[in-house]
């Protein structure tokens, strides 16, 4: 199941999650989160993503990986990032230029 958010709870930073390809929210269970990579992630994809990594007989070990690099990784070190309503406002306020001029 998708990760679902009003309008206001999506980072407006441009960011998505690489597993889903849905913006981050700014909370909640879909909020941006990085693992000590520095991959970034929704919250709720990345802990599926370790958890059926460990449960997979054939990929079942102690510590899970990063979907990307495969660089070790647990649960426990999934970090929430914390993005302001204000984030990328300048890109968005580009955007929005370059649109009236078009």
């Amino acid at each position: 199941a998708s990760p679902t958010s009003s309008a206001s709870d999506v980072a407006h930073d441009g960011g998505r999650c690489t597993l889903c390809s849905l913006p981050w929210h700014r909370s909640g269970s879909h909020q941006a989160c990085t693992l000590p990579c520095g991959h970034m992630f929704g919250l709720s994809c990345i802990v599926a993503e370790l958890r059926r990594r460990r449960e997979t007989p054939r990929e079942r070990r102690e510590r899970s990986e990063c979907p990307i690099c495969r660089q070790g990784a647990v649960e426990q070190q999934v970090r929430r990032v914390f993005v302001t309503a204000e984030a990328g406002s300048d890109e968005l306020q580009q955007r929005r230029r370059r649109a009236s001029h078009a």
